[in-house]
């Protein structure tokens, strides 16, 4: 009864043993062994803050089949081991277990082909079409040592733009034929260098509406200072003979496109005035000569009082 026990025993741990080493290599796997990634091209800029862009090439492992003989299969696991800051690398599986095709007894070597899928999502703080690098690695680890290999490729962010509109007083009161000014400061939050085009609409109520000279600001990602600008809307009030009390609104749209390129349209914005002219307007005088003609006119009455 004993004995059969201990035989019960020894059977076990064999099997124990036995399945450990179908898929834990020993040192001698590591003989003429190597893992080659295909190539991944990422040849078109990722868009930022978008859904990943992803593409699967193919992971081979090669290595001496003697000394794989009787395993089930390769572990390898796979590591992000170089990536720029303002993008996320996500692998998949992170993982794998190769198939051991290998016959007890054969020579030369023998491969195993898994598939590994790379995704990347870039973030709002990457410049648009600056090249970094990404390096994926991959270890298949032994019981005394490891076999490893690595690939590296190119991605780069799109252009994307966001303008930032402040209008610091949208409602004005003036004289009639004046020129009022409302100041409007514009931010570059994209990726890029942005040319920023301002139109107004069919101005209505007599007003004269200039339309600003564009204006192209710089991107704090591409290392750039001037992100930010203040644009003068200008309207000039209608003309009016007499007292004036009228309101009248413009509108303004505003535009953006890489400042290199005016096809790639960015982000877009309005804004809208109100304008009220409220006066008189004596045609032919300005306000100084009014006051100084009315001046003359006072000095003349009062000379003639003194010579009657």
């Amino acid at each position: 009864m004993r004995s059969k026990t201990i035989l019960n025993i020894l059977i076990i741990g064999g099997l124990v043993l036995g399945g450990l080493s179908l898929v834990a290599p020993t040192a001698s796997a590591q003989k003429n062994g190597s893992l080659t990634f295909g190539a991944y091209a990422f040849s078109d800029p990722i868009k930022p803050l978008r859904p990943a862009v992803c593409q699967t090439q193919t992971v081979t492992f090669t290595a001496d089949p003697s000394a794989y003989s009787g395993l089930i299969g390769v572990g390898v696991t796979y590591t992000v081991s170089k990536q720029p800051a303002w993008a996320t690398v996500i692998l998949s599986p992170s993982s794998d277990l190769f198939a051991n095709p290998a016959t007890p007894g054969t020579t030369g070597s023998y491969s195993s082909t898994r598939p590994l899928t790379v995704c990347i999502t870039t973030s709002d703080q990457a410049p648009a079409f600056v090249n970094d690098q990404v390096e994926v690695s991959g270890t298949a680890t032994a019981a005394a040592g490891s076999i490893t290999g690595k690939t590296n490729f190119p991605i780069a962010a799109d252009y994307f733009s966001i303008i930032d509109v402040n209008l610091q007083e949208a409602v004005k009161v003036d004289r009639p034929q004046t020129p009022v000014v409302f100041p409007l400061q514009i931010t570059n939050l994209g990726n890029a260098n942005t040319k920023v085009t301002i139109l107004p609409d069919a101005p209505t109520g007599g007003l004269i509406v200039q339309t600003p000279q564009p204006v192209i600001l710089q991107s704090k990602q591409a290392g750039g200072q001037q992100v930010t600008s203040t644009v003068s809307l200008t309207i000039q009030t209608p003309y009016h003979n007499g007292y004036l009390n009228q309101v009248a609104g413009e509108n303004y749209k505003i535009t953006s496109a890489y400042a290199l390129d005016p096809k790639l349209v960015g982000d877009s914005s309005s804004v809208s005035v109100v304008l009220t002219t409220r006066g008189f307007y004596v045609p032919g005088f300005e306000p100084g000569l009014l006051v100084a003609a009315l001046g003359g006119v006072a000095l003349l009455l009062a000379i003639r009082r003194r010579m009657a």
